[in-house]
């Protein structure tokens, strides 16, 4: 079904900034037709660190707010954190499941550039 070379670009994609970088390189090596299940989670991740950046930018608001920016930030993290790892084992078993969070907008987002 897929390789360990499609296995390690999906899972490169979660790993925020470079990691996504490096797998968009290499999956830049791949036919059109090999591409389709690479660039589902190059969509996933990137979807999911746009939304972390645009939280950092509220985090840096709420913080100031003594106990509800601390518990706010944590708690957001913790969710960041498990849909990230959600992400990499849906991509060592092979499959395409979208995060609720963001199902049509990371689809979209990044459709210019795989």
């Amino acid at each position: 079904m897929f390789d360990n070379y499609d296995k390690t670009i999906s899972i490169l994609s979660y790993i925020p900034i470079l990691g996504w970088i490096i797998a968009l390189i290499m999956n830049s090596d791949k036919s059109a037709g090999e591409k389709s299940y690479n660039a589902f989670h190059l969509q996933q991740g990137l979807g999911l660190s746009i939304i972390s950046f645009i939280y950092s930018i509220v985090n840096g608001i709420l913080i100031n707010i003594p106990w509800l920016g601390k518990f706010t930030n944590g708690v957001i993290i913790l969710i960041f954190f498990g849909i990230a790892i959600k992400g990499i084992l849906n991509a060592l078993g092979g499959e395409r499941k979208y995060f609720t969070l963001f199902r049509k907008t990371s689809r979209q987002s990044v459709e210019w550039c795989l």
